[in-house]
């Protein structure tokens, strides 16, 4: 079996990862693709045996993204593999995207070109990735989707402590849905509801918990981490300059220092308690750039609109509350919270309230992709979803497909919604038994029982199980 692994942020822990996989399947045999010297040299520190292991890096290092770009290829590849078209490849991209628009291109045209050959030195009966978040990642995607290739995909967060693994780029839970539907119309079998009536006694009581990652404290200005993180991205130049992934030290030290500033400010003159009294819905603002908008609803970037957008459509006598993300304080620009707090029934809320108290007293959640959404239906409250998170079919949400409804569409969350307990007890036991008891390990931000043994050696099993899983129905055909 032939496996084509791109990798990035996760590369030490799919490195580690493939070689205990491969270790238990001889047969396996390894392609690798990386951005950039670091990702590669963090993926071999696994030792897993890898036929190529190549860096995109070296491209860049071979042309220049001010070269002339060739349109002809470009819109033969839109036509190819565009599904629709190429930019939102690019705008998809946390880098690519504020490029220029020649260099833009050009990057589109390199990236083409280099997973292109990668694909025919591979030959893959599947591809691993960590998402599709990226332009090399978009282009992957679609060039496995053309050779109707599995692309498989570990989504953590959701459900603490597990894994899913899905096969699109919409984040859509194939294998919950399918098992939802069964539970539906067959009866949810007694092992199955035992586990998501636990769970959703869990969250009712204890509050909820939807990610394994360890929260940071930014309002410092120096920390020991920030200096041990200078040092490594400075050393990440001086090994390779050319992954356009790693940021310039200067940059990074500016960075850094507008967070603090940005963080005390916000801290001082923009963030507000609830107000037991108010009768709001809440909008919680997602961490940006990041695939949860960029990929998921590249149309809803501009949160500040949306907000504006949601706020016009309230009915008479309903505030909006948004409520910042605990890891984006400091990465917004005032100039976006100006723009929220211009608006009148509009307040920003502390970022540190109680979720589980502020959702309880709220009449509802207006959210993009974000998981308050799920937590507002485990709570009996209406979720309104602007793009399509994994949760929406439960058939619980209501999705906004066109802007021009969301008043009446809000109106109708807000006075006609009941809580169906067989529906949401139904995704819950899909979503768990759709999932598996394992942790995804990301540096500094990942627990240390992601970085176990025994957990590395879940997750590789887990994985091969999947691949073997779409693999063999592609072979039969």
């Amino acid at each position: 079996m032939r496996i084509l692994v791109f990798h990035s942020v996760l590369a030490k822990f799919l490195g580690e990862v493939c070689r205990v996989l491969q270790d238990a399947h001889p047969d396996v045999v390894l392609h690798g693709i990386v951005t950039g010297h670091s990702f590669q040299r963090r993926v071999k520190e696994g030792a897993a045996r890898w036929e190529s292991l190549n860096s995109f890096s070296d491209v860049l290092r071979d042309h220049s993204l001010n070269e002339p770009y060739d349109c002809g290829f470009l819109q033969a590849m839109e036509a190819q593999y565009g599904n629709p078209n190429l930019y939102l490849f690019a705008h998809g991209d946390w880098f690519v995207k504020d490029y220029p628009h020649q260099r833009m291109l050009k990057f589109l045209e390199l990236a083409f070109r280099f997973l292109l050959n990668e694909w025919d030195t591979a030959q893959p009966d599947a591809v691993v990735a960590e998402g599709i978040d990226c332009t090399l990642s978009h282009i992957l995607y679609a060039i496995a989707k053309k050779n109707d290739v599995p692309y498989i995909l570990p989504a953590a967060g959701r459900f603490p402590g597990r894994t899913s693994f899905i096969r699109n780029p919409q984040d859509r839970w194939e294998k919950a849905e399918i098992l939802f539907r069964e539970y539906l119309s067959d009866g949810i079998p007694d092992a199955n509801r035992a586990q998501a009536e636990a769970y959703l006694k869990n969250m009712r009581c204890d509050g909820p918990v939807i990610t394994d990652l360890v929260r940071v404290n930014r309002h410092r200005v120096v920390r020991a981490e920030d200096l041990s993180y200078l040092s490594e991205i400075v050393s990440l130049n001086n090994e390779d300059h050319l992954d356009y992934t790693v940021s310039s030290p200067w940059a990074a030290i500016r960075q850094r220092l507008g967070r603090v500033y940005r963080s005390r400010y916000s801290y001082q003159r923009i963030f507000h308690p609830a107000d037991a009294n108010d009768r709001f819905m809440i909008f919680p603002l997602h961490v940006q750039p990041e695939a949860t908008t960029l990929t998921l609803a590249p149309f809803y970037v501009d949160q500040p609109a949306l907000i504006a957008n949601i706020a016009k459509a309230l009915p008479v006598g309903y505030q909006l509350y948004v409520k910042e993300h605990v890891m984006a304080v400091g990465r917004r620009s005032l100039n976006e919270y100006k723009r929220i707090m211009a608006i009148s029934n509009v307040k920003v809320i502390h970022p540190d309230v109680n979720v589980r108290e502020l959702i309880k007293q709220s009449a509802g959640v207006c959210t993009i992709t974000g998981t308050m959404g799920w937590e507002a239906l485990v709570y009996g409250k209406p979720a309104v979803t602007f793009g399509r998170p994994f949760y929406d079919a439960c058939g619980l949400t209501y999705p906004v497909k066109e802007i021009q409804s969301l008043p009446s569409l809000l109106q109708n969350a807000l006075h006609n919604h009941y809580p169906n307990e067989t529906h949401l007890l139904a995704w819950a036991a899909a979503a768990l038994t759709a999932t598996y008891a394992c942790q995804i390990g990301y540096e500094k931000v990942s627990p240390a029982a992601a970085w176990s043994k025994i957990n590395v050696r879940a997750f590789s099993e887990f994985l091969y199980e999947e691949v073997c899983d779409s693999v063999l129905p592609v072979r039969s055909k």
